[in-house]
């Protein structure tokens, strides 16, 4: 298998997995209520808020946290009331970070679920936010290791796919939800 189409292959599941959780969504639209500039989202930040969600990891943030260099900044697509940030990263692929607001513990589960169904495991992540959960694809070594994390905090959920292990996406994770 080679490179670009590990890369494709990865890029597709993950996008994939996202728009099946934004599928099992039974929330209304984030209107927000802040009163932030925003960006190409509208007004407002934060979680709810329909601003610009992608600025709260900046890809120095993203670079420093997991490692990794070569990281552009994000790509913005914002279908209230789900976000997704793509950072490319030179040699490696994206980081993905999805955001979803108005978001419930019924529709968290049933994204984990999404997982399951699909023949990816899950493991229960404790101590951050609400509740989480990271599945992993591959292992150290293979041409396709990465590690998705998914959190639930309040209304909006946060769900990180990146390359490499999963505590510095965990790291990568808290100082998101330190933001929202």
């Amino acid at each position: 298998m080679n490179l670009t189409y590990a890369r494709f292959v990865v890029l597709s599941a993950s996008i994939l997995t996202s728009l099946a959780l934004a599928a099992c969504s039974s929330g209304s639209g984030g209107t927000g209520t802040g009163t932030g500039t925003g960006g190409t989202g509208g007004t407002g930040s934060g979680a709810g808020g329909g601003g610009n969600l992608c600025s709260l990891a900046s890809a120095s943030d993203v670079a420093g946290t997991l490692s990794l260099s070569g990281v552009q900044d994000p790509t913005e697509m914002d279908d209230s009331p789900v976000t997704l940030c793509t950072y490319t990263v030179t040699g490696k692929g994206e980081v993905l970070i999805r955001y979803e607001t108005d978001y419930d513990d019924a529709s968290f589960k049933a994204g984990e679920a999404g997982f399951t169904s699909n023949g990816m495991t899950t493991s229960p992540v404790t101590g951050l936010g609400d509740e989480a959960y990271a599945s992993t694809l591959g292992k150290p070594g293979d041409i396709i290791y990465q590690n998705t994390l998914v959190v639930l905090q309040g209304s909006t959920e946060v769900e990180i796919v990146a390359p490499g292990d999963v505590a510095p996406i965990e790291s990568l994770a808290r100082e998101i939800l330190g933001k929202l």
